[in-house]
């Protein structure tokens, strides 16, 4: 539905605006290294850094750096998370709203993986959904850096920018597996295939 899509993309914003302040004012790090962070944080890791630099073409050392950084943040959560939530130090929260916390705080899908099947299924499937719904945030975050850095290189004559396929893959597959209901049995064997390829 409409609002967790809105969620995720008051999230997207506010972390891009809130991490590149962070980045820049407090630890002096330069435009596009700050930019990486920000979008690691605010959508999906590892994936949207790698994206991104290749949009605003990012050195590859700015691009290991922030990913490095990601990860290890996410790596802390994965630990943290289900130990302070099953010790009952996260008062208030059930195994949704745990869900929901971590899809929506935790960088990679792997970690949010980790961290709410940790707890139980339902916390998986919550912070799957929320997770996955971030990721599509992916999308108008790429275009509109798209569109930004190549309005200000036009002047220069520069190379169109590269086109994020795999992107376009995810939002093909979003919008196929929306569209049609797929018989059990088919859908198990995707599953299957896709836990697999993701292990």
């Amino acid at each position: 539905g409409i609002g967790p899509v809105a969620i995720a993309l008051t999230e997207l914003l506010v972390m891009l605006v809130v991490m590149q302040w962070i980045a820049r004012r407090v630890f002096k790090l330069d435009r596009d290294l700050a930019l990486l962070l920000a979008a690691g944080t605010a959508v999906c890791g590892a994936a949207a850094i790698l994206s991104v630099a290749s949009v605003i073409k990012a050195r590859a050392q700015q691009a290991a750096i922030a990913v490095t950084l990601i990860t290890l943040a996410g790596t802390l959560a994965l630990l943290a998370y289900p130990i302070g939530f099953l010790q009952g130090w996260l008062p208030g929260l059930d195994d949704d709203r745990y869900g929901i916390l971590v899809g929506a705080s935790i960088y990679e899908l792997a970690q949010v993986y980790g961290a709410s099947f940790a707890v139980s299924e339902l916390a998986l499937n919550t912070a799957t959904l929320v997770k996955l719904t971030k990721v599509l945030m992916l999308i108008p975050l790429l275009l509109a850096i798209g569109w930004w850095r190549q309005r200000g290189e036009r002047a220069h004559g520069a190379a169109p920018l590269p086109v994020p396929w795999f992107i376009v893959g995810f939002a093909a597959v979003v919008m196929v597996n929306s569209a049609i209901t797929m018989s059990g049995s088919v859908r198990n064997v995707i599953l299957r295939v896709d836990l697999f390829l993701f292990m």
